[in-house]
């Protein structure tokens, strides 16, 4: 899938110990410079009906675990809800990144929406960075999140932190082709994914079928059995002592 890439003429040190050397053109800034904002959640009092079931998307970790584009989250808030605590709505192409339970996972917003106190959102830079070029980039980012993370009870990156970490930053037509280059790419790599993983449960419920139609009666396979390779003397042997 990559033959034709080529790696770029010049590369300079880019002072990230998990990137290494990064094209001399690049630059490197800290996510602090790169996105507007980061933006904390909260949670309004959970006792308080008229705060939920909702029309505003407000996610969580849970959320972020099962998706990579943000549209809709597993439970929404009023705006009451909304006005009775300090979450913030953020835009449409905002990154979200967990910071506890677990550090490091991210999505996409699609909508716009806010969080709890579990995630952190980002809010781009327009003029520096691509938010699905920033979102791919934070793809790989999560051991170094983790990294960064502590506490006891759990641990969990905090808004400063998460600040610092250097990304590696492109100008922007180049993260445009990148960004789109890889959406294509991970798109075909998906289906592959799908195709395989449907073919696997098209075998698994063809041999449950064969199962369950040879224990059951429904298939004579005394003929086909009677065919197979013989298991061998010690097959057999064991076989005898099983008997005696």
């Amino acid at each position: 899938m990559t033959s034709h890439l080529k790696p770029y003429l010049a590369y300079k040190p880019s002072g990230i110990e998990w990137l290494g050397d990064i094209p001399a053109h690049w630059e490197v800034r800290r996510v602090k410079k790169a996105f507007r904002r980061i933006v904390g959640g909260s949670t309004p009092g959970s006792s308080e009906a008229a705060y939920w079931n909702g029309d505003l998307v407000w996610v969580t970790p849970t959320d972020i675990g099962t998706v990579t584009r943000l549209r809709d989250s597993q439970r929404r808030i009023t705006k009451k809800g909304f006005d009775s605590c300090s979450t913030e709505l953020v835009p449409v192409g905002s990154l979200v990144v967990t910071s506890r339970a677990p550090v490091g996972n991210v999505a996409l917003a699609e909508v716009p929406l806010c969080t709890n106190q579990g995630c952190k959102a980002l809010i781009p830079e327009r003029q520096v960075i691509n938010s699905i070029y920033g979102y791919q980039v934070f793809e790989i980012l999560q051991d170094e999140l983790q990294s960064l993370a502590n506490g006891t009870t759990f641990t969990e990156i905090s808004t400063s932190n998460l600040g610092n970490v250097l990304l590696p930053i492109p100008p922007l037509p180049e993260q445009a082709a990148i960004a789109e280059y890889l959406d294509k790419a991970t798109a075909d790599i998906d289906t592959a994914i799908d195709s395989t993983h449907r073919k696997i449960e098209l075998m698994r419920e063809y041999g449950t079928r064969l199962i369950a139609d040879v224990v059951t009666g429904k298939l004579d396979a005394r003929e086909v059995a009677a065919n197979l390779p013989d298991a061998g003397d010690d097959s057999g042997e064991a076989s005898e002592e099983v008997r005696r």
